[in-house]
């Protein structure tokens, strides 16, 4: 449990997940110390601020503003040395390295398993995540390792966000769209992460799940 302070303004993410909904637009600055309720317990917190949580894990940054993961006990998981980091998804953790300016996967226990070699990362499912591969443009779909698959498209963001404001977490559902013949719009679908294959077909102006089950929001062409 953390004591808290006071409020204070974030910055927006930066290259990994670039346009995804965020839930830590505000954060915690902290006081600076860990309270455990049960052993009556307070140590000194080794962060600066909460940017995010699911699950009992956390999202933090220091005073230099390098992201780190630690979970609900204090312990670390990954220590703060990324300018930009994001939450586990299905076992995988984007990350961006500062030197080349790309991003790539960390496994679940902070080691690096696909290297940094994208110009844009998104959250991972049971069948892989979309990127931009550095250097070129639209996103492709990887797999848990990491190799590119057929599976291609002009536009992908989380599908929780919906005419760029966020409306729930859904790291398995991404929203998918291509140009339409005429190159002038981009036509929306529903893809499943967790089996590889699209949920709702492309034909919507936009698209975002917003309830738990079959529910999903549209904009009609």
């Amino acid at each position: 449990v953390v004591k808290l302070d006071s409020l204070t303004q974030l910055e927006p993410p930066g290259r990994v997940a670039d346009g995804l909904p965020r839930r830590h637009e505000i954060g915690f600055e902290l006081a600076g110390l860990l309270i455990d309720l049960d052993q009556r317990t307070q140590r000194p917190a080794e962060f600066y601020a909460i940017l995010d949580e699911v699950d009992g894990i956390l999202l933090v940054k220091d005073g230099n503003d390098a992201r780190g993961l630690i979970d609900a006990n204090g312990k670390w998981l990954v220590k703060p040395r990324y300018d930009g980091l994001e939450l586990p998804t299905s076992g995988r953790i984007a990350f961006d390295d500062d030197e080349t300016d790309l991003c790539g996967y960390l496994d679940g226990d902070g080691k690096e398993l696909i290297p940094a070699q994208f110009a844009e990362c998104q959250p991972f499912g049971n069948s892989g995540a979309f990127v931009v591969p550095a250097n070129a443009e639209g996103y492709r779909l990887i797999d848990r390792a990491g190799n590119l698959q057929d599976v291609a498209y002009d536009k992908v963001h989380a599908a929780g966000l919906f005419d760029q404001r966020y409306g729930g977490r859904f790291p398995d559902l991404a929203s998918v769209g291509r140009l339409d013949q005429g190159g002038h719009n981009v036509v929306f679908g529903l893809f499943d992460l967790k089996t590889g294959r699209e949920l709702l077909a492309r034909k919507y102006g936009d698209i975002a799940a917003i309830g738990l089950s079959s529910l999903c929001l549209v904009h009609c062409l």
